[in-house]
């Protein structure tokens, strides 16, 4: 039996439209919810578990915040939700749910890719899935081993020098040495079940 549990980080974003998100929300309904800042504006609409909220009060409107931190400050709300996170659950190997924090500002969506990358390194059992606002899963960040089932193009990119192993039913299977936010990961092309083996955190791409 998984011992996987699922969480959902709820950033400030747009999140997919009430149609989709029931859908969405068929395996996630139960899941524990973290309102980063201005995600805690989309609460009322879920009706799902609260964990906590957290930010500096930057793009909540007023709301309050269960943590509050300064605006002046050198580490992301993101971060600082996924900390206490850490510190709240001391969690089993879960999945994080990302909805309304991919997009947006290219810095910020650089900085939020960082911090997971460097989270995977540390906590390697854990895997981060995020969402684009159609409801469609956009990414997912892992580290070591995830097993792919699906129909499409997909690519893979790393923040450091990897070695990355693809099997299975892929276009192109073999082992790489991927090097950071490289080409050599485009567009392969997946026709069911695919094995993939990264020695560091990675970020697996979905097109359809």
């Amino acid at each position: 039996m998984s011992m996987t549990k699922r969480y959902v980080f709820i950033g400030p974003m747009k999140i997919p439209e009430p149609s989709r998100i029931r859908a969405l929300y068929k395996d996630l309904k139960d899941a524990p919810h973290i309102y980063i800042d201005g995600g805690l504006l989309h609460k009322p609409h879920l009706k799902v578990p609260h964990l906590f909220s957290l930010g500096d009060g930057d793009s909540s409107d007023g709301l309050a915040l269960d943590i509050g931190h300064p605006s002046e400050k050198d580490q992301s709300d993101f971060t600082l939700a996924l900390q206490e996170w850490l510190k709240k659950e001391d969690p089993p190997p879960s999945e994080l749910h990302l909805l309304g924090l991919w997009g947006g500002r290219l810095d910020h969506s650089l900085a939020l890719l960082g911090e997971c990358f460097s989270f995977l390194e540390s906590w390697p059992s854990h895997k981060i899935i995020y969402y684009r606002e159609d409801g469609k899963i956009g990414g997912i960040l892992f580290k070591g081993q995830y097993e792919l089932n699906f129909h499409g193009t997909f690519s893979l990119f790393a923040l450091k020098s990897n070695q990355v192993t693809i099997s299975g039913e892929a276009k192109y299977n073999g082992d790489f040495n991927l090097q950071p936010l490289s080409s050599l990961g485009l567009s392969n092309i997946s026709k069911g079940s695919v094995s993939l083996c990264s020695q560091h955190p990675l970020l697996l791409c979905l097109n359809d």
